[in-house]
């Protein structure tokens, strides 16, 4: 076998253990996901993944790799939730670390809903804003249709804001 031949070999047995491995982990996490599922907060079986309940006791996200006495421990810390929920989750903690402010508890600025009441005619879904401001989709729906913040999203409140 000639140095090139090896080498293509090689590569291609990489290759091959690679693939193996990946296959492996995701049995491993899929399996985890559908004893654990459906998602803890809405129910959904859909798009599940692993969520550390408590961001601090977490020690690694590469659970599926680790030995099975250590990867056991940690899923104890886990549990499954929808990409959705996971997402929303992630958005208030990444909020809370970065301000300070916990959780939903999140006051609205003036500023903050002209830009959502702007983003109505972007293209933007109402999950979308409403993750990006932490807050719940129905208050988007009431800041876009004037139920909540008329006055200040009415057309006679934004000319007056602009100009002056």
């Amino acid at each position: 076998m000639s140095g090139a031949d090896k080498q293509s070999a090689d590569m291609a047995r990489c290759e091959y253990m690679r693939e193996y491995q990946n296959r492996w982990l995701k049995k491993r996490r899929l399996t985890w996901l559908k004893e654990n599922g459906p998602c803890r907060q809405c129910g959904s079986s859909e798009q599940l993944e692993v969520d550390h309940i408590d961001q601090s006791q977490k020690v690694s996200h590469r659970v599926w790799s680790m030995s099975k006495e250590k990867q056991d421990a940690e899923l104890k810390k886990c549990q499954a939730l929808c990409h959705r929920c996971h997402a929303r989750k992630s958005a208030i903690h990444y909020r809370a670390i970065t301000t300070g402010k916990p959780g939903r508890s999140n006051k609205l600025t003036e500023v903050q809903v002209l830009e959502i009441f702007a983003l109505k005619d972007c293209g933007e879904t109402i999950r979308s804003v409403a993750m990006r401001f932490c807050i719940h989709h129905a208050t988007v729906i009431k800041i876009w249709r004037g139920i909540t913040w008329g006055w200040l999203t009415g057309p006679d409140s934004q000319l007056k804001l602009l100009a002056s």
